[in-house]
């Protein structure tokens, strides 16, 4: 069987089957293109497999930029995702604390009036209360230790659910 003219020289260059490639022409400055060609000889690669590197590299850098920015949008989503849980439970038991010292202060103020302590007396009274309270209100004790530690617990459970 003889062959033909056209399949008797060997192609300059085998390409991969493998993988399919296709052509990009780009217009670069002629000192860039010095460059590549110098990058080449030195790596021992061609200057298009020098280029397509450069081109993945800057795929790959503009890819990741916009990742970025969209990983932050998430990290910033989620963490004030969390933030606003956690403001709910305090809120929760800001509000809760208020109401109760509210009801019990009323309570004490009506079980006086009750016992028939003139108004003047029940000022001083609150006068005082106030006063301690403002002095204690920082102070930590081994009693408030204990609540501020189920407490913590309690916002950790749930923080975790």
């Amino acid at each position: 069987m003889q062959t033909t003219a056209i399949y008797s020289r060997q192609p300059a260059r085998k390409h991969s089957t493998k993988r399919k490639l296709v052509q990009l022409t780009l217009w670069i400055e002629p000192l860039e293109k010095i460059e590549v060609q110098r990058l080449a000889r030195t790596e021992g690669l061609t200057v298009s497999r020098v280029g397509a590197t450069f081109v993945k590299q800057g795929i790959r850098q503009k890819l990741h930029q916009q990742h970025a920015v969209l990983l932050d949008q998430i990290i910033e989503h989620s963490i004030n995702k969390h933030l606003r849980s956690r403001d709910d439970r305090l809120a929760f038991l800001l509000a809760r604390g208020a109401f109760e010292s509210g009801m019990t202060k009323a309570l004490a103020v009506f079980l006086l009036k009750q016992a028939g302590v003139d108004q003047g007396r029940l000022k001083a009274m609150l006068d005082e209360c106030s006063r301690k309270a403002r002095t204690t209100l920082l102070r930590r004790t081994p009693q408030l230790e204990t609540v501020l530690a189920e407490v913590a617990a309690w916002l950790e459970e749930k923080e975790s659910n």
